[in-house]
């Protein structure tokens, strides 16, 4: 009686249907880890330069320094980093409109420029720049000024 009742179940739908369910959490969680594995890999120099990425055993982190703008300007004022490659983040939380950003050598030789929009209030930028020293502003307040330093090695 028992063996028929168990093989009754086992030949249902149902049992079936919770069988496949089953698996199908279980593959569907391990794809999702996966990718979460996938998207989380440190960059590396060779992604900042759009070639392969290399293995994580030899991958090297890129740093990041962030500005601030505020109302009342850049925050901080000044940056101090070895030569390298790094991101500059700056964040626009002054609620101001189409800032016009401009990180220049103190020759006054443009190196970058950039718009940066209400609705987009933050900006990422790769850099690699040469030792010596750069002044990050915006056109239309003169007095908003950050300095950043580039050390030799």
């Amino acid at each position: 009686m028992i063996w028929t009742l168990t093989k009754t179940v086992v030949n249902s739908l149902w049992f079936r249907l919770l069988i496949i369910s089953g698996i199908t959490v279980v593959l569907l969680f391990g794809a999702g880890a996966m990718a979460r594995t996938w998207h989380t890999k440190s960059l590396t120099k060779a992604s900042l330069a759009g070639s392969e990425a290399v293995p994580d055993d030899k991958a090297q982190r890129i740093e990041t320094e962030l500005i601030t703008i505020t109302t009342t300007g850049f925050e901080p004022a000044e940056i101090t980093r070895p030569q390298g490659q790094f991101f500059l983040d700056v964040d626009n939380r002054s609620e101001l409109d189409n800032l016009e950003l401009y990180l220049e050598r103190v020759n006054g030789v443009r190196e970058k420029s950039a718009k940066m929009l209400k609705t987009a209030p933050e900006l990422r930028l790769p850099l690699d720049l040469p030792p010596g020293t750069y002044i990050l502003s915006e056109s239309g307040h003169s007095n908003w000024l950050s300095k950043i330093t580039i050390t030799a090695k």
